[in-house]
């Protein structure tokens, strides 16, 4: 039985294996631990976690991919155009063209009830409803990062400052200035699991 990665073993890290092809832009582990997905510049690579062995392909470039919290479909980001992808089929089931001009997306994930995809651009998020096809923007501050409460209920973001949304009215509340508070810019984020708490890094 492997031994969890830690300070104290770290000089026996060996590795595995090599994955995905071209330039790797972004790797993710699904939900539950079976899939490892990387994104590159020549498609989405899918490994069977346990041997690393390669069990399907989705060829279409990405820079950024997102599992479903069921692990059954990935979005991915190129440019300005999001898509939705079922992992068996590798058929696109949605696809999103961003109206933002001049941004850049930066972070891309699911919700917790994989009912919307939360993309964050620098200067604009957008929540995107897949069964209904309809998408719901909010204005964004140099943003780094972007996370969801698990009831599904608020957003907070963080860049140059960070700020908590109700994503029902979308009513904007600044809680936190990092500049004012001796720190550089926030680049990750999340709430904890009751939602009580966010813990924040720079």
């Amino acid at each position: 039985q492997p031994l969890p990665i830690s300070p104290t073993n770290a000089q026996n890290i060996s590795e595995l294996a090599r994955l995905g092809k071209g330039t790797v832009n972004d790797v993710r582990w699904s939900p539950d631990g079976k899939i490892v997905a990387v994104a590159s510049s020549l498609g989405i690579y899918l490994y069977n976690a346990d041997n690393f062995n390669q069990f399907n392909l989705i060829e279409s470039p990405a820079r950024l991919i997102a599992f479903s919290p069921d692990g059954k479909l990935i979005a991915s980001v190129l440019g300005k155009t999001i898509q939705v992808w079922d992992i068996n089929s590798k058929q696109i089931l949605k696809s999103l063209n961003l109206d933002s001009k001049n941004d850049y997306v930066v972070t891309l994930s699911f919700s917790p009830d994989g009912k919307t995809i939360v993309i964050g651009e620098v200067w604009m998020i957008t929540l995107w409803d897949i069964n209904e096809e309809i998408s719901r923007t909010f204005k964004g501050k140099g943003l780094n990062t972007i996370a969801i409460s698990s009831d599904n209920k608020s957003l907070v973001s963080a860049g140059n400052d960070v700020n908590l949304w109700d994503i029902s009215t979308q009513k904007e509340n600044l809680l936190f200035n990092p500049q004012q508070n001796n720190l550089c810019f926030i680049m990750s984020i999340v709430f904890n699991l009751n939602n009580t708490e966010i813990i924040m890094g720079d």
